[in-house]
């Protein structure tokens, strides 16, 4: 683990960010700068505050993401770009999930980059898969939309 190396954490997505922060901070000694949480999806690039992330990322202000899985970071080839490329380049110098082992070596960056890549096939695979199976009940004169509310 690199945790002499990190000065700061930056990011937490989940709800169980709590838990999240309480495990991480007990086991790792990690101060924690600030907690962002984004409603936005991680399919299409332009995020605003994983932007506001990066940048103060890149400003210094943080040497570390702290995140429950890589898929909460990106799940298109851009972000996950721009996060091993900050990598490369030093600006971040760990990544830590409580679910994903990650270091930063060539093996582990690697590693890091089929998970995005794994994430970008299951978001773009569902999105096929629902757009087939609302193209079946059309054919069988069914309207998709929402699920009957049940009766209790």
């Amino acid at each position: 683990m690199h945790t002499s190396l990190f000065r700061t954490q930056i990011k937490i997505y989940e709800r169980k960010k709590n838990l999240l922060i309480i495990l991480s901070t007990a086991k790792e000694k990690l101060e924690i700068v600030a907690s962002l949480c984004e409603a936005q999806t991680a399919k299409e690039p332009g995020r605003k505050i994983f932007g506001e992330m990066l940048d103060r990322i890149c400003a210094g202000e943080a040497g570390g993401i702290l995140a429950w899985h890589p898929d909460r970071l990106a799940r298109n080839s851009i972000d996950g770009g721009k996060i091993i490329y900050l990598l490369d380049t030093g600006k971040l110098l760990d990544l830590k999930f409580p679910t994903f082992w990650f270091d930063t070596t060539p093996q582990g960056k690697f590693m890091l980059s089929i998970a995005f890549g794994q994430s970008k096939y299951y978001i773009d695979n569902l999105s096929e898969n629902i757009k087939r199976g609302h193209r079946q009940k059309l054919r069988k004169g069914i309207w998709p939309g929402f699920a009957p509310p049940r009766l209790s």
